[in-house]
């Protein structure tokens, strides 16, 4: 299971969400950032998946930081 954080740093927005596959991560991410509207290539997002910390729109004002927490059931997770 992945804990999957988004912080937006302009508008302060936040949002969590799970993926339950290490496949189902890309979709859902995808998903959010459009929703968002945030502009972001193709290597910043395979990059920041596989790192599982990253920057989307690093070189503007509304950049957003994106953490993957891989968790197992009952394990405790630090959201700092």
């Amino acid at each position: 299971m992945f804990l999957i954080t988004l912080f937006e740093d302009f508008h302060g927005n936040r949002e969590g969400f799970i993926s339950l596959t290490k496949e189902d991560i890309w979709d859902h991410l995808v998903t959010h950032l459009t929703n968002w509207d945030v502009p972001y290539t193709l290597d910043e997002l395979e990059t920041t998946i596989r790192k599982k910390h990253g920057y989307l729109n690093e070189h503007s004002k509304s950049c957003v930081t994106v953490r993957i927490i891989e968790i197992q059931p009952g394990q405790g997770f630090d959201l700092l």
